[in-house]
């Protein structure tokens, strides 16, 4: 169970299109809040609400984990703070962005209030 606030859409799925979870009360109860589309060879997700970051998590880690996605990095990466490996001359880098106002701190490294860490991966 999540939360969905602010912004909620009452959506009617097409044929083919599976619905992954449902609204659970007031006038949306029962009906799609995430669905599924296949497309090709891939699929379309449609979240149709608002939802706090718990759920989010928990939708594209388990996304993540579906489509067997490599983390940028083992180390779990606090709040605000985003990775990503980029390639160039045969090499590897691990770019952390902070995009916060505070100071964060990954696998040892500080980084400064919207600092940013280039290193060889």
């Amino acid at each position: 169970t999540y939360r969905a606030h602010t912004f909620l859409e009452r959506i009617h799925p097409r044929e083919g299109c599976r619905t992954l979870a449902t609204y659970g009360a007031d006038f949306f109860a029962g009906t799609p809040a995430v669905t599924c589309n296949p497309y090709g060879g891939g699929c379309c997700y449609y979240i149709a609400a608002r939802t706090d970051a718990d759920f989010l998590d928990d939708f594209y880690g388990r996304l993540c984990d579906t489509l067997s996605l490599a983390r940028a990095t083992p180390a779990m990466l606090p709040e605000g703070v985003h990775a990503a490996v980029r390639e160039g001359d045969g090499e590897r880098y691990l770019f952390l962005l902070n995009l916060t106002d505070a100071p964060k701190r990954v696998d040892g490294a500080e980084l400064p209030p919207y600092g940013a860490s280039v290193t060889k991966a």
